[in-house]
């Protein structure tokens, strides 16, 4: 840390203390000492090819020789006890993840170079130190856990003196986010929490603390094992006419433009190519997330699919649907949802975060969409008015994040987000919004990575931000690698990049934005503040930015997915038995291969403004009678390219036109550590028939050159030949390294390849008009296809030959013939022969396979022979496991508790489990392995009378392992003594078996610090029964009396809490009403009811909210139990919830039973 930074640090209060504890630390530690700092951009290339350094958010280091220098920071000699790193020789990945699962030890992330994160059970480092394979491990140091600005005062930039700085914190996968929530309570008690996230196994959260207490707070997390990385959070901003000859056509939008590239004559519609082929956006969902949408206005109110016009408004769900769950949708209408997001409220408004209007900017998003004013668009048929969309038959599903009463963005969870959109059907996310995160990799990235690698079928169109000109100024999630994110031009067909258009690259050197649309004026959508019951005329304003740029893209998007999804490949017009669903991969791949290449703002192609240039939708695809061909290839990820794996294409290639080869992957989420974000690596190259090879994003001027170095960044890599030779091209996808993130299959890569230009011999029948639509003119697939092999090394399959085939590609769907849709076959090979061999299946999983021939350059058709199969190959599949199915029992005369949970299910043939049982003293400790078992009970032994212990059970395959979600339980003996109060309290819990989601909780309390709570995260689940259950206990026969204190937010007549009691050890359960009843009911479930529990309407519960719930006020609740007096009985609060709105739920503290109490149980012998 520089001088200058300390003394700025101490001018804002942050006292910090240099510990002679520390300096002892360090000095023990024999390597030499680097000081903290952000890797130079001019040096990451050279570094990657360095594969015994670690590249880290805090500096590259050889882990053997070299640490890092936290200067004044405390924090030598603090390490996270479970979590460390392991960094492997170059091509033992495959041999280092089978070893570590023997060990126990879990893979959670991937650090550049060749490093893996990971959780190790006590002792595991040890065995290592002798591992083949293994370069270094070491433990996750302190100073690891925060991005550099926190540690050299930069952050405070943003808000000293006075303000508070917000920082999102990132536990570990797998790690539970209310646990780390409760243990940053603890340590730093002035913190305030704030939105938390938990999807896809990635905890974090979001604090507000003050500038002089920043020092503190470091101090106190660095302590916190299962904290990963913590960073400044950016928060959440918002960032048509004359857009569509440009992004159709490449083209102004009418024949004479005035000087600022207007068209005050209209629309040209001869200038809307893919409109006059009937691409309008037909049957495809957009899903927008945004401020909100003034859903009366006559845009978005009427759709006609072919059977009439349907006029309708579309209502906000109330109760919303909680991501990921989904919601109403309206199949016939243009607002096909309305689903108002966490900590949002509905519709749409002119305010702006931190009081900046923003008039009605999600209506106009939504409007250049998709926007369509009477006469309404109706099948092949545009009927354009000014102000309508790029899409205007698509419809939308709308996930407001807009909160009415601030004016910021609600918008905790986005993978939830994406997941909730997706399930709801959205094949397209479009996102004109984003942090200012100046072209970091934060929380929102690795989200969207993380989610977008998982679904698949999901492209999401991001806005790069308005904060250029200067360079790396993206926003998150425009930073992630898996979006496809737009920076804005001017007006029109204008090639000039908007001065405020954020520019790229990223911190860790990736080109973004990807591409560029008009930004500059946009009309669309005005909106108003009326959102009433009755259609008003949609009126128009015109706005700037790339939030304007975005939804210009994802409409045209919208198009090209039509395109695919009618069977538009590779015929060039719409057949049937051609339809595909294009993965999120395949739609970014073939826009930006299409892109116009116009020159950014430093006079280059590409560059770090304008990306790959202007989207040009019409020159993404293949129409009949085009001279320019189109080829593409999709992988899935299942079937995706292990480390050193090649797919190899050969392709004919005329002169005359420009060929263009493009390469687009969903790479897994990076860790936050990690420096480059890149996980896995792909390579792109092409062979020219003289030999010259052609690498991936290595350009002179505005074309490919021959030679260069791959790629080692960008999950995007493009060939470009303006004037081709004429020969045979092999164009070629090499797996350089695959190694994964821990996920399940993150070892292997899909891909989507795009190849464009003069294709087949001498512009073969497929490519010349001529024929008419119902005949197809391509040569026959081949007869049959059949199995010839089916072992450990996978599935080898052989194809009848099909006479002048030169090639035959493979096809592979999950399932069987019978079930799976032809749009579902995805490339899984190619063979020069009929003979293939598919090394990618998963063993135990059923498979159906098709092929294609190839000849001249051309595909067949997609066989009607399909063979199916059950792999005999390897498998590495997790078990099916009920992660909240762990209970515990701590009633015995001897002391012990006894476990028990529901068995795993083994997806892999041959396999079994066992489990990992996992003790410790807090929920805030690190655990210690107690056992590994064959079977799901354990006796806990070594316990000792009113102490209490939390358990975990990981459930263990050959392959993977799954982490059950913790139990607390407190040993206490049979017998019965004398009379007295049963006390159940948080802070000192008493054997009370808590089912997920319940938890204890800091974020109330009665007395104490703690509380029994019904949820996890922010929200209590949908569609959740769970209880909080006491130990056995005998009512006191004199005075049976029931006492606790309540506090509770929980959807009024739809969810609720009930007080039971068992008298018969749990077999049958009566509902008990407190003193004065019930504050509510379950008068809005249906019949049957839909709440999880199965409460009928008339049941009483705990629902709405309590008196003085704001002011974290409890409520006294007393229950008679008279009826049960001398008994022995169970009592349990029990959560039922729907898969609607949620609340915080229900808090319980305090809760003393009348009972003739316990006796100690006696030690175990």
């Amino acid at each position: 840390m520089s001088a200058r930074r300390l003394r700025a640090l101490r001018r804002a209060g942050l006292g910090m203390l240099i510990h002679a504890a520390a300096c002892a630390a360090a000095a023990s530690d024999a390597r030499v000492a680097l000081p903290m700092r952000d890797i130079a951009l001019a040096n990451l290339a050279a570094l990657r090819d360095q594969p015994e350094r670690l590249l880290l958010r805090v500096g590259a280091i050889d882990p053997r020789v070299e640490r890092i220098d936290f200067g004044a920071w405390p924090f030598a000699g603090r390490t996270d006890r479970r979590y460390g790193i392991v960094q492997f020789e170059p091509g033992a990945t495959s041999s280092i993840r089978r070893a570590l699962s023997e060990r126990g030890i879990a893979i959670v992330g991937y650090l550049p170079n060749q490093a893996y994160l990971v959780r190790w059970p006590p002792d595991a480092r040890a065995s290592l130190t002798t591992l083949a394979g293994v370069r270094w491990s070491g433990a996750y140091e302190a100073g690891y856990k925060f991005a550099p600005a926190l540690l050299d005062g930069s952050a405070l930039a943003c808000c000293a003196p006075s303000g508070p700085v917000e920082l999102e914190i990132h536990g570990f996968p797998g790690e539970r986010v209310e646990a780390l929530v409760e243990a940053v309570r603890a340590a730093a008690p002035a913190a305030a929490i704030g939105a938390r996230a938990s999807s896809l196994d990635l905890p974090a959260f979001r604090v507000r603390v003050h500038p002089t207490q920043l020092a503190e707070f470091v101090t106190a997390v660095a302590a916190i094992d299962g904290v990963a990385f913590v960073e400044p959070h950016a928060a959440p901003r918002p960032a048509n006419r004359d857009a569509i000859g440009p992004i159709q056509a490449n083209a102004a939008s009418c024949a004479n433009p005035d000087a600022s590239d207007r068209c005050p004559g209209g629309l040209d519609l001869a200038r809307a190519p893919l409109w006059a082929r009937g691409l309008l956006g037909s049957e495809q969902i957009v899903a927008v997330a945004d401020t909100g949408l003034d859903r009366n206005e006559s845009w978005f109110v009427g759709l006609d699919r072919g059977e009439g016009v349907v006029e309708a408004i579309t209502m906000a769900d109330d109760p919303p649907p909680l991501p990921p769950q989904t919601g109403t949708v309206h199949p016939d209408r243009k607002v096909y949802a309305y689903w108002v997001q966490p900590g949002a409220s509905a519709y749409d408004n002119t305010l702006g975060c931190g009081g900046l209007p923003v008039p009605f900017h999600g209506s106009h998003v939504v409007g250049s969409v998709l926007g369509d004013a009477a006469p309404y668009a109706a099948p092949g048929v545009a009927h354009y008015a000014d102000g309508e969309g790029m899409a205007p038959q698509a419809q939308v599903l709308f996930q407001d994040i807009g909160d009415d009463a601030t004016g910021c963005l609600s918008i905790a969870d986005i993978g939830a987000t994406l997941a909730q959109a997706h399930a709801g059907g959205a094949g397209i996310h479009s996102d004109s919004w984003g942090g200012a995160s100046n072209g970091y990799y934060g929380g929102y990235d690795l989200r969207a990575d993380a989610a977008l690698w998982s679904i698949q079928d999901l492209l999401m169109v991001v806005s790069a931000g308005n904060d250029g000109p200067d360079a790396a100024t993206t926003g998150s999630p425009g930073n992630a690698k898996n979006t496809l994110t737009i920076g804005a031009t001017r007006h029109g067909l204008s090639a000039r990049v908007a001065a405020w258009s954020s520019r790229g690259p990223t911190v860790d050197g990736r080109r973004k934005p990807d591409l560029v649309a008009p930004g500059e004026a946009i009309v669309s959508a005005a909106g108003n503040l009326d959102d009433g019951d009755a259609v008003q005329a949609g009126t128009t304003r015109a706005m700037d930015g790339t939030s304007m740029a975005t939804p210009i893209v994802a409409g045209g998007a919208a198009l090209l997915r039509q395109y695919f999804g009618e069977g538009g490949y590779p015929l060039g017009r719409p057949t049937p038995h051609e339809r595909i669903v294009p993965t999120g991969s395949l739609l970014k791949a073939a826009l930006i291969n299409g892109a116009a290449p116009i020159t950014g703002s430093w006079g280059m192609w590409p560059d770090d403004s304008v990306g790959w240039g202007r989207i040009w939708v019409a020159n993404s695809a293949y129409f009949q009678g085009d001279r320019r061909g189109l080829r593409l290839w999709v992988r899935d990820n299942g079937a995706g390219l292990a480390t050193a794996d090649t797919d190899e294409f050969a392709l004919t290639v005329g002169a005359g036109d420009e060929l263009r080869a493009t390469l687009a992957w969903f790479d897994p989420e990076a860790a936050p550590l990690a420096a480059p974000a890149l996980v896995n690596d792909l390579d792109l190259t092409v062979i020219g028939p003289y030999g010259h090879v052609y690498r991936g994003n290595h350009f002179g001027f505005d074309q490919s050159e021959p030679g260069g170095s791959a790629d080692r960044l960008n999950t995007v890599e493009q060939v470009r030949l303006k004037t081709p030779a004429a020969g045979v091209y092999h164009v070629r996808v090499e797996a350089h390294a695959v190694p994964g993130n821990g996920r399940a299959t993150s070892h292997r890569q899909g891909y989507a390849l795009v190849v464009s230009g003069r294709l087949g011999a001498n512009g073969d029948r497929l490519y010349a008009d001529g024929f008419s639509d119902g005949d197809d003119p391509r040569h026959a697939a081949p007869a049959t296809l059949g199995v010839i092999a089916n072992d450990a090394a996978g599935v080898r399959l052989q194809a009848a030959p099909a006479a002048g085939a030169e090639a035959y590609q493979l096809y592979r769907a999950d399932g069987s013939c019978a079930d799976a849709p032809r749009e579902r076959f995805r490339f899984a090979g190619v063979a020069e022969t009929g003979t293939f061999a598919d090394a990618r299946s998963q063993g135990g999983q059923a498979y159906a396979y098709r092929v294609r021939a190839i000849r001249d350059g051309v595909e067949s058709a997609l066989s009607d022979a399909c063979v199916e199969v059950v792999s005999q190959a390897a498998c590495d599949r997790l078990p099916a496991f009920a992660r909240d199915s762990l209970v515990a029992d701590g009633l015995h005369a001897s002391c012990a508790i006894d476990l028990a949970w529901q068995p795993a299910t083994p997806r892999c043939p041959g396999e079994t489990v066992d489990y990992r049982v996992w003790r410790a003293d807090d929920a805030s400790a690190a655990p210690t392995l107690l056992a590994t078992v064959p079977a799901p009970t354990y006796t806990d032994l070594d316990v000792v009378d009113g102490r209490s212990y939390v358990y975990h059970v990981e459930a263990v395959t050959g392959g993977a392992s799954l982490l059950s979600d913790p139990v607390a339980a407190r040993p206490v003996g049979t017998a019965t003594g004398a009379p007295g109060v049963w006390i159940e309290d948080a802070d000192q819990p008493a054997g009370a078996v808590l089912q997920a989601p319940w938890t204890i909780s800091q974020a109330a309390s009665a007395t104490g610090s703690r509380s029994y709570r019904s949820a996890a995260g922010a929200v209590y689940p949908p569609d959740a029964c769970a209880a909080l259950t006491t130990i056995a206990l005998v009512v006191r026969p004199d005075t049976p009396r029931l006492h606790y204190r309540a506090r509770w937010q929980i959807e009024a007549d739809y969810d609720g809490v009930v007080v039971e009691l068992s008298a018969d050890g749990g077999a049958s359960w009566t509902a008990l009403t407190p003193d004065g009843g019930y504050p509510g009911s379950f008068a809005q479930t249906q019949e049957p009811p839909v709440n999880a529990c199965g409460y009928p309407a008339s049941q009483g519960a705990f629902n709405g909210e309590s008196p003085g719930y704001a002011e974290r006020t409890f409520v006294a609740v007393d229950h008679d139990l008279s009826a049960w007096a001398g008994q022995r009985v169970l009592l349990r609060w029990r959560l039922s919830s729907d898969g609607g709105a949620a609340g915080e739920g229900y808090f319980v503290d305090d809760i003393r039973l009348d009972a003739l109490m316990p006796m100690a149980c006696t030690a175990a012998p």
